[in-house]
């Protein structure tokens, strides 16, 4: 060991300069500023590996990590590009050893030190950069969390205000409170002048802008909706520079004022987590859209003559569905929400039942009738989430409120029903939830398999070489050869759990799935014939590109080809089938792979995704090639679905976007 250290102090500079060199050879990293960067960062690894080697410890290298996995440096090294830097690294390090060395007897156990050095390091960066994702992800939660509480308490000051005046100071207070601006002022625009005056500010008599300039912005936000957007300017007031981000409130068309935010040097809040600071900036924004319906509400309301002509037009124009029933639970008011919402016209859904909002399976249990009769118990029903049915077929979460309506003796005439659209944050919730699951199985599979894989190699290493002084035939080399077989085995399950912690980078190219598809069944031809299987095969001529990488792409055939293949024990036939679709958001081309195996218990079809989830036997499934499927698929901007029958057979379908050569 001490000969091993020496050979790397004394030629640290030739390993720098060599390194450097092989990392040269890729063009993505040649010249400039990432250069200077692999420069200094590959020196510190150097210093990093003596301190490996001479058994002080890791800390030097945790230290490394923990920094070159945060911003500026993490746009510069990727999980991917750090590992192919790495193992060049490792190569030219070994290279010089085995030149400098006076034994070359030991160059074996050099090289699994300096291997195990390596180990450690991608360990440690792995386990960093695992890290800070969580970290990023605890931040976005944090934040969605916080945003959301704000808006609440936002919407909850608007709703409550009793009048224009007392809406607008509580939404400025609260807007100075969550943007952190030294002082907030909203301008209120004149429609027959176009001019923007002063409302309210804080702190009061806070002066912006020149009577000239807020008239550049009024006119330019007047002229027209597209015109208006957030932007920001900097100025010097009295030697002092500040930046005033400026903000129109507006509700559909109509411009109702502009917010102007003064901060002494930045324009939305700061954070150490990068990824997160747009984030400031939106809840702004929202806040803008929510402040300018607010007013423009009050605003309906001094100009609404009656009472009614007021319930009316605020009714008629909100963004959630509005709906009156009456006692037999037939529709007999329909707002513009419930058609943005459901695809029924007034003239449609007046004299319908309720019930055609419901999915047929909750219509034949009379879920309609249930929630009407609990209401008209209860006389108010808040925030049930309803599965509901467009007119279009499509499945929608609905969140719903409902009241008793009665009439002046106090009769029930009817229901009111305020319905409004959850779906998309109910994704956004599972979407949440599924990513720190999957990152914290990562960060867990790459401890695992580093844990592993460096005495496996040890064991590799030694089973090899024992088998070079044993001839075939003989008992100690069958065992050794046992011993070679099973840990290669469990290799590849190692590296299975590293392409699942780390994905492998993306090369894309224009693709043509026909022909990865027959490079596949070249590959699988003697494992179907084997297995009695019959083909079909229905590919489309001239079948549409599309926009990929077409390794990863075959790994996502191979994948679902061998589980069908696993899933007819007894024969079988299995169908390929390729062809293009035509829909609404553009062109697809959809791949279909069918069997006619066991088939999928119902259960189990909404885990089959989840990493680590098999049916199959010990040892003869990890449960991760259809994660690493459905993330291919999902890079490459694509869906895949199951149907599955038990006892019938399964079918894959797969649907990718048209590569449009003008967009990648």
């Amino acid at each position: 060991m001490e000969e091993l250290i020496k050979i790397v102090k004394d030629n640290f500079d030739l390993m720098l300069d060599r390194w450097l060199a092989e990392i040269s050879s890729l063009p993505k990293y040649v010249g400039g500023t990432q250069f200077a960067f692999f420069r200094t960062q590959i020196t510190e690894l150097l210093h990093c590996i003596v301190d490996l080697l001479s058994g002080k410890g890791p800390e030097r290298l945790v230290k490394f990590t923990e920094r070159i996995v945060k911003p500026p440096y993490n746009g510069l090294l990727t999980l991917t590009s750090v590992h192919e830097t790495f193992l060049l690294g490792e190569e030219a390090i070994i290279s010089i050893v085995r030149e400098k060395m006076s034994k070359h007897d030991s160059i074996f156990y050099y090289s699994r030190q300096i291997d195990a050095c390596f180990h450690e390091i991608i360990y440690r960066y792995v386990s960093a950069y695992q890290e800070f994702q969580s970290e990023l992800a605890i931040a976005r939660r944090k934040v969605i969390e916080r945003q959301r509480e704000t808006l609440l308490r936002f919407t909850d000051a608007i709703g409550s205000a009793a009048s224009y005046d007392a809406a607008l100071q509580s939404a400025v207070k609260v807007i100075k409170e969550e943007s952190e601006a030294t002082a907030v002022e909203f301008f209120a625009f004149d429609v027959g002048s176009h001019q923007l005056l002063s409302k309210y500010a804080v702190p009061d008599q806070f002066t912006f802008a020149s009577r000239e300039y807020l008239r550049a912005i009024g006119n330019q936000f007047a002229l027209e909706s597209s015109a208006r957007r957030s932007f920001s300017i900097t100025q010097e007031v009295y030697g002092q520079r500040r930046t005033i981000v400026i903000l129109p409130v507006a509700a559909g068309d109509s411009l109702i004022g502009v917010l102007l935010l003064a901060y002494p040097s930045r324009p939305v809040r700061s954070t150490d987590l990068t990824e997160v600071q747009d984030e400031s900036l939106n809840i702004l924004l929202s806040m803008a859209d929510q402040l300018g319906y607010g007013l423009k509400r009050f605003l309906l309301e001094e100009e609404v003559v009656s009472k009614a002509r007021y319930i009316s037009i605020l009714t008629e124009n909100s963004a959630d569905a509005i709906i009156g029933l009456d006692n037999n639970g037939r529709v007999i008011s329909w707002n513009k929400g419930a058609t943005l919402i459901f695809g029924y016209h007034q003239d449609e859904a007046v004299g319908q039942p309720i019930s055609i909002l419901l999915p047929p399976e909750k219509r034949l249990i009379g879920d309609d009738e249930v929630i009407l009769e609990r209401i008209k118990k209860e006389g108010v029903v808040k925030n049930f989430e309803l599965d509901c049915i467009t007119k279009s077929g499509q499945r929608i979460i609905i969140s719903l409120t409902g009241s008793v309506m009665k009439d002046e003796e106090g009769f029930v005439i009817g229901t009111s029903l305020m319905m409004r659209d959850v779906t998309q944050l109910k994704q956004y919730e599972l979407e949440l939830r599924q990513t720190e699951k999957l990152s914290f199985i990562g960060q867990i599979s790459a401890g695992i398999a580093h844990e592993i894989g460096t005495p496996l190699n040890i064991i590799l290493g030694n089973a090899e070489y024992l088998m070079m002084d044993r001839k075939a035939g003989e008992r100690d080399y069958e065992e050794l050869k046992v011993i070679v077989s099973e840990t290669n085995r469990i290799a590849k399950l190692i590296q299975q759990l590293l392409d699942f912690a780390r994905p492998k980078k993306m090369r894309p190219k224009p693709v043509e799935l026909n022909a990865e598809i027959d490079n596949v069944l070249q590959l699988l031809k003697n494992q179907i014939e084997k297995s009695r299987i019959a083909l079909r095969l229905r590919l489309q001529d001239g079948l549409p590109l599309i926009f990929g990488d077409g390794a990863q792409l075959q790994e996502v055939f191979v994948n679902l080809i061998v589980n069908a293949i696993h899933s007819m024990d007894r024969g079988g036939e299995l169908t390929i089938s390729t062809r293009s679709l035509s829909k609404s958001e553009g062109d697809f081309v959809e791949v279909a792979i069918t069997d006619t195996g066991c088939g999928i218990p119902e259960e189990n079809l909404p885990k089959i995704f989840n990493p680590f989830f098999t049916t199959k036997e010990v040892g003869k499934g990890t449960g991760l090639g259809l994660a690493i499927a459905q993330r291919i698929v999902s890079d490459h901007k694509g869906t895949i679905t199951v149907e599955s029958t038990v006892g019938k057979g399964t079918t894959f379908t797969l649907i990718f976007p048209v590569y449009n050569s003008g967009v990648e």
